[in-house]
């Protein structure tokens, strides 16, 4: 039986593993916020990861995650430095310059 038909259970659009319909939020099937951060961005290797989703009304890349929303650039961030949680210790300043860039690498936390 096809998993995501199996009742109870999805299948990621990232990642291709099965996960429990409780996480599903309505129009995106992903299993982790870093599933649908990947699954949200045009990226190449040499410069700005560009985001697909959702821009806020002051220009910045958001996504919701179990009712909750992120600035994506922060999610970003934290997966490229391997946090645990969001980064959610402050702004952080774009290094490239690109509001709609969520590449890990071009944001630095800003030092108070």
């Amino acid at each position: 039986m096809c998993a995501d038909k199996r009742k109870g259970f999805l299948v990621c659009d990232t990642c291709q593993k099965e996960f429990d319909r409780k996480q599903y939020s309505v129009g995106h099937k992903f299993c982790s916020i870093g599933c649908q951060y990947w699954g949200s961005v045009d990226y190449n290797k040499k410069g700005c990861w560009f985001w697909q989703r959702r821009i806020s009304s002051v220009g910045y890349p958001v996504l919701r995650w179990k009712g909750e929303e992120f600035q994506a650039a922060k999610v970003g961030y934290s997966i490229w430095n391997n946090l645990e949680d969001v980064y959610n210790n402050g702004r952080l300043y774009n290094v490239c310059g690109n509001r709609n860039c969520v590449r890990g690498d071009h944001w630095e936390p800003i030092e108070k």
